[in-house]
Formats: C-alpha cells, structure tokens, sequence
C-alpha cells in the first residue's frame, strides 16, 4: 500500500570500487571501499571491507 503522506522526493548516490587478488588455486583476498551521499540531508558514508577467501575442492582453475 503506498504511504499518500509522503511528498518528498529522495536521491541517494553511491560509488565504490575493489580489488581481488588471488594467492593460489585456493585462497584469494578482497577489498572494497562504498560510499554513499544522500542529496536531501548531506548525510555521508564511506564503508571499507576485506575478505579472506578459500575456495574447496580445486579451487580455481583458471590461474
């Protein structure tokens, strides 16, 4: 059901980028950076993250 009483408009960006780097067939590590700018208020957010990453079995073939 839609809200009536809501008659503003909101606008979000978000950008972000990573990398992923491989060790071997098996393990591998990421990190990325997101932000987001919210128009209406000016709100910022910047979020960093990291990853260990095994793979079971084989792993990954392709390298």
């Amino acid at each position: 059901m839609l809200n009536k009483d809501r008659d503003t408009k909101k606008l979000q960006w978000n950008i972000g980028t990573g990398l992923h780097y491989t060790l071997n067939a098996n393990w591998s590590i990421q990190a990325d950076w997101k932000y987001a700018y919210h128009r209406n208020s000016g709100a910022r957010d910047s979020l960093w993250g990291s990853r260990l990453i095994y793979r079971f079995g084989e792993g990954n073939k392709h390298i």
